[in-house]
């Protein structure tokens, strides 16, 4: 088997676009934690978020973008299921900031919203990797 020369290019771009992307969202997850961390108001920390949501949807675009495009089978269906899984984790961390904005200062609230962000983190970590090891392919 092997991957296509154009399902290869196109995994090698994409993968490259993730990875800045990913630049973009580890700092905007730091900014987030240190936000959380140092008990700012909702209006500080909910800008955090929105920013961490917008970071993460690009990648969420990414796959969708390469699910659609790419040929095999394979590369399709995981890439497809991690934009599908950001996409579920976004939600959620929209839901929990919602939630933390309204029971400032609700540790358990906050919390619950850290979870999620750091839910994300690890996800999109993932989904770089399998980008990575289905561009190897």
């Amino acid at each position: 088997g092997g991957l296509g020369p154009s399902d290869r290019q196109l995994l090698l771009f994409y993968l490259e676009q993730a990875e800045a992307n990913l630049t973009t969202l580890t700092d905007a997850v730091d900014a987030f934690f240190t936000a959380v961390a140092t008990n700012q108001p909702p209006k500080i920390f909910v800008a955090h978020s929105k920013f961490v949501i917008l970071s993460a949807h690009k990648l969420v675009f990414i796959g969708d973008t390469l699910s659609r495009q790419a040929k095999a089978a394979d590369v399709r269906s995981q890439v497809t299921h991690y934009s599908n899984l950001l996409s579920d984790l976004l939600r959620g961390i929209v839901a929990t900031t919602k939630a933390a904005a309204l029971q400032y200062p609700s540790p358990s609230a906050a919390q619950d919203m850290v979870d999620r962000v750091k839910e994300l983190g690890h996800s999109t970590q993932q989904f770089r990797r399998v980008l990575g090891q289905l561009a190897a392919a």
